[in-house]
């Protein structure tokens, strides 16, 4: 899914968004997996629009720890280089990609599996900065 990146491009053509956030997204790539993949990363990354991109919204990205992921060999495409306002990283040690959607929640909620204190530590962050970035200062 290339949700996250789209989103990322999405928001510096649209007035008044003030913020991005990322949950564990496709905005940061990880080269070596799939060389299909790579090649369609790629398409977008030296795209004109996507070279002149220059998002001015604060941004913030959880994620999943990084040595995880990585193989040998292993690249990725740190976007926080396109960002030049505040932008903040926050690693959830241990967690994994499929932690950043409610199904972490529900399905434990919904039968006998075992319950994951990450969902709600990513949900905190998230709630945390759309506040900060979103609702009027008092």
């Amino acid at each position: 899914s290339w949700g996250s990146l789209a989103a990322s491009i999405f928001a510096t053509t649209v007035p008044g968004v003030s913020c991005m956030m990322s949950l564990d997204g496709s905005e940061f790539h990880h080269y070596g997996s799939s060389a299909d993949e790579d090649k369609e990363f790629d398409s977008t990354r030296y795209s004109p629009v996507f070279k002149t991109l220059q998002p001015e919204q604060s941004y913030m990205r959880l994620q999943t720890a990084p040595e995880q992921r990585q193989k040998a060999g292993d690249s990725i495409f740190n976007f926080i280089t396109k960002l030049p306002g505040k932008s903040q990283v926050v690693t959830i040690s241990n967690a994994r990609h499929e932690d950043f959607t409610c199904l972490a929640q529900v399905v434990p909620e919904s039968g006998n599996c075992k319950d994951s204190s990450f969902y709600r530590s990513i949900s905190n962050h998230t709630i945390s900065f759309l506040t900060g970035h979103l609702l009027p200062a008092e």
